[in-house]
């Protein structure tokens, strides 16, 4: 997983360079938010036998992470 969350930083470190991701939050931690609500999702999504949690993940992401105007 720390894989996964250093290459997640760089692409978030990317994306407030280039404005795209909101910079009210670290990239490390919104890295870590992201992992979170995956994993979080995915327990979810076993538990219940289905994948609304992961949608509803997916849904939110771009939410989570635009620039603030």
């Amino acid at each position: 997983m720390k894989k996964w969350r250093v290459a997640l930083t760089k692409l978030i470190t990317e994306g407030h360079r280039d404005g795209s991701i909101r910079r009210d939050m670290s990239a490390k931690q919104q890295a870590f938010l992201i992992m979170s609500l995956i994993q979080g999702s995915l327990v979810v999504a076993l538990a219940d036998r289905n994948h609304e949690s992961v949608a509803a993940v997916r849904a939110a992401l771009p939410k989570v992470l635009a620039a603030i105007p």
